[in-house]
């Protein structure tokens, strides 16, 4: 390495105070610009701030709106419901009593049949009684005159021994 000469060596180390001595003036204009910089934001920031708010109050009184709105729905909706389930309730009871009252008949209706069928069957038992009664009747009358013929026959008998009295004590 060349050793410079103190001229050039003095010429350097002037350009470079020259530019440390531009330096506090830099940094000043840095120093206002980031103080600009600063401002600029705390306006904007508060500008956001605003803007954020008033967002907020709109969705805040849209809610509220939409709340009451959603509401009143469903109080017209719980309404609407318990209307329809009151018509409802009052067509089924209609309903029942109309199946009630065909229900009876069709009772009354199986019960006179089931009356009528009664009493045929019960004629009809009556009926088969009274010729098996007949027949009973007859059939013990045949018998009784058979005994009575057999009695007669054994009494008609020469060989028939003697019947004993027994002596009552």
């Amino acid at each position: 390495m060349r050793q410079r000469t103190v001229a050039v060596r003095v010429a350097i180390l002037e350009e470079k105070v020259t530019e440390l001595s531009e330096l506090p003036a830099r940094v000043a204009a840095v120093e206002v610009q980031i103080s600009q910089l600063r401002e600029e934001m705390h306006v904007e920031f508060s500008a956001l701030r605003g803007e954020m708010r008033s967002v907020e109050e709109g969705f805040r009184h849209e809610m509220r709106g939409s709340e009451e709105r959603l509401r009143q729905d469903m109080g017209s909706l719980d309404e609407s419901l318990r209307q329809e389930m009151r018509g409802s309730e009052e067509r089924f009871r209609q309903e029942m009593r109309g199946s009630e009252e065909r229900s009876r008949q069709e009772m009354r209706s199986f019960e006179a049949g089931l009356r009528q069928e009664m009493r045929s069957l019960d004629e009809q038992l009556r009926q088969e009684m009274h010729a098996l009664n007949a027949d009973t009747l007859a059939h013990m009358r045949v018998l009784h005159e058979e005994v009575l013929s057999r009695i007669a026959l054994i009494g008609e008998r020469p060989d028939r021994p003697k019947s004993r009295k027994s002596p009552r004590s």
